[in-house]
């Protein structure tokens, strides 16, 4: 049987990670061959890595030639849109209008507060409900 790695990855805001597997030995699967294996584009590709000064820790990759880092013959992955294909702007401003917050606010009839489908790091969103102003 040939050799395999097993790669578990998790996606942006999701509780369950996902396993690929991909028929390579570990010291050979580069971030194109993980990125053919799961067909997710516009995101982030970052992987457990141990560093000598503060232990584990996230690393982007992004050249495709890269052979990923493996623990124990398998990677760990976390994968996080890439700035502009969920809505954020580049930047890192919201985007979210007005009038997708109206919309939201309508079709959420009140009883809770909406989910956006729009991010940004310092995002201020005036939301009025029932008359009342609140400010997130």
């Amino acid at each position: 049987m040939a050799e395999e790695t097993k790669i578990i990855y998790h996606i942006d805001g999701e509780d369950t990670p996902y396993l690929v597997k991909i028929a390579l030995p570990p010291e050979s699967v580069t971030l194109a061959d993980f990125k053919a294996a799961v067909n997710k584009p516009n995101f982030k590709y970052y992987f457990k890595q141990m560093d000598a000064d503060f232990g584990f820790v996230k690393e982007e990759i992004n050249d495709e030639t890269t052979v990923l880092p493996e623990y124990n013959g398998r990677v760990v992955s976390w994968l996080e849109p890439a700035k502009g294909s969920d809505g954020s702007a580049s930047d890192g401003g919201s985007m979210c209008t007005e009038s997708m917050i109206d919309h939201q606010l309508n079709s959420s009839g009140g009883a809770q507060l909406p989910q956006f489908g729009c991010r940004g790091k310092s995002a201020i969103i005036y939301l009025s409900l029932q008359g009342s102003r609140y400010v997130f």
